[in-house]
């Protein structure tokens, strides 16, 4: 702790900012959604109350259905990986999942279901006085259109970078793009 409190935090470098919006008030599937859709929302955030997540789910899952589970969520999430690739992702997905819980349990403190922020950055990143810059991709999961909207509110220099064609894991995706970024933000060489 002092040597980080002896740091000069002159800058803020974020990739794929999760938690910038407020909790839309309609989270929830509406009335005329089919009864499962409803159905299954519930029972999702219900058991996100609970602090089940999804390492729990490969846990219990066993050897041989969790590594399954591993697998389709890698080849779900990376359709554009080699069979090798995919492979050492899932061993490496499956083995930091199913050790006893620990770190896991904070994202129920951090995120409410639906993965809003408990406390979203868009009421606090306003008060920073130093350089941010934000790192996303095209075809990210998480809209890049709340982190525009933040930076209008900034009170110092704030800047988008969207990394065409790359998803939520630009620093893979687009490896060597997402390096320049970061060093040309860490650098303080970005157009803002």
């Amino acid at each position: 702790p002092s040597i980080i409190s002896n740091l000069a935090w002159d800058r803020f470098v974020s990739d794929v900012t999760q938690g910038i919006p407020r909790t839309p008030m309609n989270k929830h599937p509406p009335a005329s959604a089919p009864l499962g859709k409803r159905l299954l929302f519930s029972i999702i955030f219900f058991l996100w109350r609970l602090n089940f997540t999804p390492q729990w789910f490969m846990r219990i899952a066993g050897n041989y259905f969790g590594k399954n589970l591993a697998l389709r969520f890698v080849k779900s999430r990376f359709p554009y990986m080699t069979e090798e690739q995919t492979k050492i992702m899932c061993n490496y997905l499956y083995w930091i999942s199913i050790p006893p819980a620990s770190g896991e349990y904070a994202i129920n403190h951090i995120l409410e279901p639906g993965a809003w922020a408990r406390r979203p950055l868009v009421d606090r990143l306003p008060k920073l006085r130093i350089p941010v810059s934000f790192i996303y991709g095209t075809k990210d999961w998480m809209s890049w259109h709340h982190a525009r909207d933040v930076c209008k509110l900034m009170n110092s220099p704030a800047v988008v970078h969207i990394i065409e064609g790359s998803g939520h894991h630009s620093y893979m995706e687009a490896k060597d793009e997402f390096n320049a970024l970061v060093v040309q933000s860490l650098e303080n060489r970005v157009e803002i």
